[in-house]
């Protein structure tokens, strides 16, 4: 006899031979288990790349609108002053339409 038999081998059906028979029934399920975590970690990446790409367009959106904000403050500033120039200029002349009137008077 080999030394098959005195480590529980096949030739004397010992419990180590059971066990790894047993392993090796188990190996398919773990194989199908590890593939099926393989599919799951893809498809989180693959989530991760999609919130990725939409955090950075929301990036882009945002700062599309704050030039737009900044043009719109600009235009706004800009009509501020030509009104505060057109009330200056009607003061003005109302002030000259008075003192003409005091003249004709």
């Amino acid at each position: 006899a080999g030394g098959a038999a005195a480590d529980g081998g096949p030739a004397d059906g010992g419990p180590a031979w059971l066990a790894s028979l047993s392993g090796l029934a188990s190996l398919p399920a773990a194989q199908s288990e590890v593939e099926q975590l393989r599919r799951e970690a893809a498809q989180v990446r693959s989530e991760i790349d999609l919130a990725r790409r939409s955090l950075s367009e929301v990036r882009r959106g945002a700062e599309s609108a704050g030039e737009q904000l900044e043009a719109t403050q600009a235009r706004l500033q800009a009509t501020q002053s030509e009104l505060a120039d057109g009330v200056a200029q009607l003061a003005a002349a109302r002030e000259e339409a008075a003192a003409a009137r005091r003249e004709a008077a």
